[in-house]
């Protein structure tokens, strides 16, 4: 079977918004000076590995100002964490998340019912799953992240 990679290239409709950000207080600053566009994404790419196996690569680009990086998923499945993997359970149904990662990380679920903004629409259930990274683990200036999305167990 041959792999078939999509290139990302504008606004994508998933079940589960995908996103990369870096997490930084700096949020209000003007972004030419702001920690949290020190990471940038050169390239993403999803991959179907198989049938039921979908591979999400992130190439990163690290600046001097970079201290951490985040990866985040948002869902409303309840969310089982186990090591590298992350079971997301919702209508009877499972998605198994797996980070590849040879750099450490750490995994946090975060409750976002009710929301954190009193300006956001509450959303029973809502979650935010993040993938932490310390910039101290990866040589060079550049890192590449992959997470595995199946149906079946890893």
């Amino acid at each position: 079977m041959m792999k078939k990679t999509y290139r990302w290239a504008g606004p994508l409709k998933m079940i589960m918004a995908l996103q990369i950000c870096l997490f930084s207080a700096a949020w209000g600053q003007d972004t030419q000076e702001s920690p949290r566009w020190s990471l940038l994404t050169k390239r993403r790419t999803f991959s179907r590995i198989t049938e039921t196996r979908l591979r999400i690569n992130d190439k990163l680009l690290f600046s001097s100002k970079t201290n951490s990086m985040t990866w985040q998923m948002i869902t409303r499945a309840d969310l089982k964490v186990q090591g590298e993997q992350v079971e997301l359970h919702q209508d009877g149904k499972i998605l198994y998340l797996r980070v590849r990662s040879a750099a450490p990380f750490e995994v946090n679920v975060i409750s976002l019912s009710p929301p954190p903004l009193p300006y956001d629409k509450n959303i029973e259930g809502l979650k935010r799953l993040e993938i932490h990274w310390l910039r101290e683990n990866f040589q060079g200036d550049t890192a590449i992240l992959d997470i595995e999305l199946d149906t079946k167990t890893f």
